[in-house]
């Protein structure tokens, strides 16, 4: 029998030893996820901070004494002062192939190093003998349904983490159908098969004028003046005077006439213009899917297109803020589309990075803060009045006359080629902040909202570019639910308000009255919030899987840290400038890409011991992250009550005439001899069996449907069902190991039951089981639709032992059409409107 190994990628528990004897390691802490040596303190080690010197000690000290990085190169990823600490963050090449999400990082006090995180592992691999590119683009192709071979696609060689193990894979990128649009897949490079699928993009939820004529202005009296609020139109309504910061002057040389005037920021003494921003109205433009589908279908599109002109105008004093609350069609043209929305963006965002630009710098010859894409060629584009192609008529769609309509949302989407390609014929060119025009509110007029997406883009900048791993326990959505977290914490360190997005906030409760419904939402005194910072939500225990909702623990924790630091202060801004910075040294300190909560907490608490401001409160700091669950292990929650709420993934199941296995957006394992895809759900739950129980079995009840939850461009899964199975275990969650030699994954459970019951409402019967005991169970989707799960109840049942291994059950769920499919004309494909890999403000 081969001996299997427990996988633990970005495993919680971490185990505190003695590092290996001798040298200036020997009196350390380290403290280990796996084996991998995730944080060493204790440690006080003279270094010289030039760039040689640290790949030196990194790969002679640290690498060797670890046994670890053999065939390993660092290259310095982004190196930091934030009030004299300096952190030098490294990523690394295994023979020459990026180790995707992965660091090795110094933080550096007084010359001497005192932590090291990493997270780095030992890698053995074959790299020279890999599958071809295409083979790897044929496999993606089966997840997207798409049958032709695209003209244009993209594929970048990396070794990746998979359950734990390291996998020589590729990325593979189709043209984007629009902005929003940042899919990938990731494909074993050995195998061909589709490991994971994702979106890269971070979601958030008429006027008339006449233009002077430019004979009256004179170009040199133009100012930089602006109206606009001071944080949104609901908590403070009154516009404001304010002067644009950064803007070009009038007679920048370099820029083209025709480009003078608008709202692009000068450029500073390292040749950088830090922002430009955009307009999107809708002048007739479409994208063709041509090159990815083979199909000549074209899809509608805003333009984005720089209006407000201090030249034309005399200032940046606008008019028409009132009028650009509500979609309305026909003031989405060019001469009709407000230009207060484009002013409001770029106020916000030059706000929040002239503010940050105060509190740290990047260590290099300007010593100046730059958003990571942001260089001499890529301004960060803040683009509003954004517009969606209507996905809910397919034939117009098809036949090219699908008109574009309000999105209720906003969106961070970091560089990439096939987004690049979309934005070339604009002359659009580096990262995206996205603010969509509501159905009955502009997302551009709300400074929290601006504040959260670049929360986003700063977030991206120290590496933390995660959405989910996989771990003994599963798929785990927490590197997500930490970005939203983060980006949360942004907005009230900004505004001192724990409300986040009223305005927008409200927008949407208009959005579903107007639609005859109701969505739920926070609310303080006369405000809807999105999130509120006020909130007692705990990790995994109230986590339901949507990263927005899961992230709401780490924004309340900061909040409340922030209230204990600043007490009865009235002065609050320095106490929020000392919280910001330590928040970006955690950002900057963390190892891997894919940070979890108990990974967040551990390097948070190490660098709140050494911060001045924080380390007299350490143990309040520390219970105040205990309370909620930080550094819990199992990612499990009670379902000993009815649990409201949880996600779960796509599956989508191999078959013999799918060898590449592209199925859904699920995990490949190895069940009963047979390789099959299945979507776990994101949390497991635990249930206490009464010692006093009068029967001995349980039965789970819940109602399963697809997931229609809002997603601008479609899930990753397929159409149809999901169809749920559950995996249960006496005293111990289900786990998901791989095998040293065959690096198959299998489950460790006591047992698997299918699903009975008519309609959308299913039960799981589990029979024989120990009164007294707890017992841990997972939903799992076989079927290529993720699926949402309501009133989840547990309950002692009589259960008879399973006797068939079919489901019987045919129900299926309305259908529903997303751009998933990439509108391909098969009569055999199925459209459906799916969960999104993405991140938004809202959910």
């Amino acid at each position: 029998m081969k001996k299997l190994l427990v996988i633990m990628v970005a495993v919680f528990a971490f185990a505190t030893i003695s590092a290996a004897t001798g040298g200036m390691f020997s009196k350390a802490d380290v403290k280990k996820i796996d084996s991998i040596p995730a944080m060493v303190t204790n440690v006080s080690i003279p270094v010289k901070t030039d760039e040689l010197s640290l790949k030196k000690f990194i790969k002679e000290s640290f690498y060797k004494n670890f046994g670890i990085g053999l065939n390993v190169e660092p290259q310095l990823f982004k190196a930091v002062d934030i009030d004299g600490t300096s952190i030098f963050k490294f990523a690394v090449t295994y023979k020459g192939v990026p180790v995707e999400g992965t660091y090795t990082v110094l933080t550096v006090r007084n010359g001497k190093i005192d932590r090291i995180n990493n997270g780095l592992g030992r890698i053995d691999l074959d790299v020279s003998k890999l599958i071809a590119p295409e083979i790897a683009v044929r496999s993606a192709m089966k997840v997207r349904n798409i049958t032709k071979m695209p003209k244009k696609y993209y594929t970048e060689k990396v070794i990746t983490k998979h359950f734990g193990n390291y996998v020589p894979a590729y990325i593979v990128r189709f043209p984007a159908i629009h902005l929003a649009d940042s899919r990938f897949h990731v494909v074993d490079a050995k195998t061909g098969k589709v490991l994971k699928s994702g979106n890269s993009t971070y979601f958030n939820v008429d006027a008339d004028y006449e233009i002077p004529d430019e004979d009256g202005i004179d170009p040199a009296l133009a100012t930089d003046m602006a109206k606009i609020w001071k944080f949104n139109p609901s908590v403070t309504p009154d516009v404001i005077d304010v002067e644009l910061p950064w803007v070009a002057p009038y007679d920048d040389a370099d820029l083209e006439t025709e480009q003078l005037g608008f709202l692009t920021t000068d450029k500073d003494s390292e040749g950088i213009r830090k922002i430009k921003a955009f307009n999107c109205p809708n002048v007739g433009g479409t994208v063709s899917l041509e090159e990815m589908i083979g199909y000549p279908i074209n899809v509608p599109l805003c333009s984005p297109t720089q209006l407000a002109n201090k030249l034309d105008n005399g200032s940046f004093i606008y008019n028409d803020c009132e009028d650009g609350h509500e979609f309305k069609e026909e003031n989405m043209t060019s001469d009709k589309i407000d230009r207060c929305a484009e002013i409001s963006m770029y106020y916000h965002a030059s706000k929040i990075y002239n503010y940050l630009r105060g509190l740290y710098k990047d260590i290099d010859s300007t010593g100046k803060f730059y958003l990571q894409n942001n260089d001499a060629e890529r301004p960060l584009n803040v683009i509003g009045n954004f517009q969606m192609p209507d996905t809910s008529d397919l034939q117009a769609l098809m036949s090219g006359t699908a008109k574009l309509v309000a999105m209720d949302n906003a969106f961070f989407s970091q560089d990439n080629p096939s987004i690049g390609d979309l934005l070339s014929q604009f002359g659009v060119k580096g990262d995206l902040l996205v603010f969509g025009q509501g159905t009955k509110g502009d997302f551009g007029f709300d400074g929290d909202v601006v504040y959260h997406e670049f929360g986003h883009a700063t977030i991206y900048t120290a590496g933390i570019v995660g959405m989910e791993f996989t771990d003994k326990y599963g798929i785990s959505n927490e590197p997500g639910s930490v970005h939203e977290g983060i980006a949360d914490t942004f907005a009230f360190l900004m505004t001192d308000n724990t409300c986040t997005g009223e305005y927008a906030s409200e927008a949407i409760v208009k959005w579903a009255q107007s639609q005859g419904g109701m969505v739920e939402m926070d609310k303080e005194g006369d405000f809807y919030c999105m999130r509120t910072a006020l909130n007692e939500y705990t990790v995994f225990e109230d986590f339901i899987g949507e990263v927005h909702w899961d992230g709401q623990p780490l924004l309340a924790a900061n909040w409340a840290i922030y209230k204990l630091i600043k007490g009865s202060d009235t002065d609050t801004q320095i106490h929020r400038d000392n919280l910001t910075k330590l928040v970006l040294k955690t950002l900057y300190s963390i190892g891997s890409a894919d940070a979890s909560f108990k990974l967040w907490a551990d390097t948070f608490m190490d660098e709140v011991g050494k911060d001045d401001n924080f380390k007299g409160k350490k143990s309040d700091i520390e219970k105040i992250l205990n309370d909620r669950n930080f550094f819990e292990e199992k990612r499990a929650r009670s379902a000993n009550e009815t649990v409201k709420t949880t996600y779960i993934g796509a599956g989508g199941t191999a078959s013999e005439d799918d060898p590449m296995g592209g199925g859904g957006g699920g995990i490949p394992i190895s069940e009963d001899g047979e390789d099959i895809n299945v979507g776990p759900s994101y949390l497991q739950f635990y249930f206490d069996v009464p010692e006093n129980a009068e029967k001995d079995g349980l039965s789970i009840t819940a109602s399963v449907a697809a997931d229609s939850s809002s997603s601008m461009i479609g899930g990753i899964g397929g159409g149809g069902a999901p169809v749920v199975e559950v995996y249960y275990r006496k005293g111990s969650p289900v786990e998901y190991v791989t095998g040293e030699e065959s690096m198959k994954t299998e489950v460790l459970k006591d047992g698997k039951v299918e699903a009975d019951g008519t309609g959308s409402i299913k039960n799981w019967g589990i029979a024989g089981v120990e009164k007294g005991t707890r017992y841990y169970f997972q939903f799992i989707n076989t079927a290529a639709a993720a699926g949402v799960i309501t009133n989840i109840k547990v309950a002692s049942a009589d259960v008879k032992e399973e006797v068939s291994d079919e489901d019987t059950d045919s129900e299926t769920v309305d259908e529903e059409i997303s751009m998933e499919d990439d509108l391909l004309p098969d009569e055999e494909q199925d459209q459906k409107k799916d969960k999104s890999s993405g991140c938004s403000l809202t959910f």
